[in-house]
């Protein structure tokens, strides 16, 4: 069994790095599930216009309209809600690895059922039940989302050395944002004004592609941080000796670690002090 390792050796360790290819693919991996996050959040505009045009939110009477409508539109936000305040959390217990690979997969299979499975589910049991399981795949691809988001941040500023963690961070919502253009070209040309009805090719992009994202992100290490914090210091010690082996690789012998003391907490003061 490893010797038990402080959070401030695993961030000296990890902080001595040089920045190398294994840091920016790392990014890269997690700025590409970050993308199709971001992807689903931008859809959504374009799927509140042409939904209506489908009929998937009829228009007979114009009070059931806006609240079909407004039920559509609250789904995802009210699900990022939820799932940034207790999947999010769940990787505090879980590992940042597994919570970054568990909510893309939930994202990615709501949104994949939401899609594909509306027209067949009409045609067998009505409108109602197919609008109903749209929009519980919405609340549910949201709470992925929404956990995902969470978990962006903690996930990149354990792994990357401090002198490009804030850079870090920034450049992965950056390549996400970029999202927003391309979800609204596809917009412009798979729903088309004579073909509303395809509005769930839309879905299915965006789910096929977080798949895709899934299965690259498999490669991902889980953060050393975490592993010590939570007391697998064995786990937490392999996956320290797999990052430096690859980044010693590129760059050659690492330098030294410098360890940090251990700053105690001020004690506590009551709140009316």
């Amino acid at each position: 069994m490893a010797q038990p390792l402080a959070p401030n050796q695993v961030a000296a360790r990890l902080d001595r790095l040089p920045v190398c290819r294994f840091h920016y693919r790392f990014l890269a991996l997690i700025a590409l599930g970050a993308w199709f996050d971001y992807y689903d959040n931008f859809v959504a505009g374009t799927l509140a216009v042409v939904l209506p045009a489908a009929g998937v939110l009829p228009k007979a009477r114009p009070e059931e309209w806006f609240s079909l409508l407004g039920l559509f539109m609250a789904a995802l936000p009210l699900g990022m809600f939820v799932g940034s305040i207790f999947l999010g959390l769940a990787s505090d217990y879980l590992g940042r690895r597994f919570g970054f690979i568990a909510m893309l997969l939930l994202y990615s299979l709501a949104t994949l059922v939401g899609g594909v499975g509306y027209y067949p589910l009409a045609a067998l049991a009505g409108t109602g039940a197919a609008l109903t399981l749209l929009l519980v795949t919405r609340f549910l691809a949201g709470a992925g989302i929404g956990a995902e988001n969470v978990i962006i941040d903690a996930y990149v500023s354990e792994v990357v050395p401090r002198q490009i963690r804030g850079r870090g961070v920034a450049l992965t919502h950056a390549v996400a944002f970029t999202a927003l253009p391309v979800a609204a070209l596809l917009g412009r040309l798979l729903t088309p004004q004579d073909r509303p009805d395809r509005w769930w090719l839309l879905l299915v992009v965006g789910s096929l592609g977080a798949l895709w994202a899934w299965y690259f992100r498999r490669r991902l290490p889980e953060s050393p941080r975490w592993s010590a914090t939570a007391g697998r210091h064995d786990e937490a010690e392999a996956t320290l000796a797999q990052i430096e082996a690859a980044v010693e690789r590129e760059t050659g012998p690492l330098p030294p670690a410098k360890i940090a003391k251990r700053l105690q907490p001020p004690p506590r003061t009551p709140f009316r002090q």
